[in-house]
């Protein structure tokens, strides 16, 4: 990535706990992760969930709804700075016209 490389996996449940209560599922996936070299046991789990204090119905912050806000734009921009040259533009192209 951009950021940085990166070394690891991602593991997609349909809950929450799935990984610690299954234990189906774990040993397939641990398995999986060995068999791409990688060792489970260094693995940590990350909590994506959305926070429940001080946000908006949205899901922002008052103090993020604030700032400036991205338009449709941008989104090339953004393709573009994540992996270059991802986006071929024409020069005459003008993405307020989609």
């Amino acid at each position: 990535t951009q950021q940085g490389p990166y070394e690891g996996a991602f593991l997609y449940t349909r809950n929450k706990d799935d990984y610690d209560t299954n234990s189906g599922l774990r040993s397939k996936a641990d398995a999986a992760a060995k068999k791409a070299g990688l060792e489970p046991s260094q693995f940590c789990a990350i909590d994506n969930a959305c926070p429940t204090t001080g946000v908006t119905q949205a899901g922002a912050s008052k103090d993020d709804l604030s700032k400036e806000k991205l338009e449709w734009a941008d989104v090339f921009d953004l393709a573009e700075w994540f992996r270059p040259g991802t986006t071929a533009k024409k020069a005459d192209f003008d993405p307020n016209k989609m």
